[in-house]
């Protein structure tokens, strides 16, 4: 379903999801009486919004598409490439360093309830061979002696 926007001066759209059944997202207006001074971005970090409509390209993985999306009415400068790819990764608080016995293993719980949004958090580690999961903002894992080094993602 497209925006529609009638009189409508100096907004501001950003940090939105416009997802649609295929067809392309536009901001209709009556020419006679132009809408002026919205804006779909503002400069990074902030960026834009992510259009489902958009073929994007983003070579240097920075999050941004390579192309503005153009469509009646208005121009997104800075589209992100992924869905709310302005909700940055969480925030995983301060190194553990736990001691376990030479060969046995060590229960560890994951504190990611510092993220922008601990309710999709998604911890992955490694151990060189496998790579893992847990998800939650405070997972318990077991990990083995000699554990890896634990990075969250969202």
């Amino acid at each position: 379903m497209p925006i529609s926007l009638e009189l409508a001066n100096d907004n501001a759209f950003y940090h939105n999801n416009f997802m649609t059944g295929g067809y392309p997202q536009l901001v209709e207006y009556d020419p006679a009486y132009p809408n002026v001074g919205n804006v779909f971005s503002l400069p990074l970090p902030v960026g834009g919004n992510y259009w489902s409509t958009s073929s994007c390209s983003d070579a240097n993985h920075d999050g941004i598409c390579d192309s503005s999306v153009l469509f009646q009415g208005g121009v997104d400068e800075l589209p992100w490439s992924a869905r709310s790819g302005w909700v940055g990764p969480g925030v995983a608080g301060p190194d553990q360093f736990i001691e376990c016995p030479a060969t046995q293993q060590v229960n560890v719980t994951l504190n990611g309830s510092g993220s922008s949004d601990p309710n999709a958090f998604l911890w992955t580690w490694s151990d060189g061979t496998n790579t893992y999961t847990a998800t939650g903002p405070a997972p318990t894992i077991t990990l083995p002696f000699g554990g890896p080094t634990m990075s969250p993602f969202r």
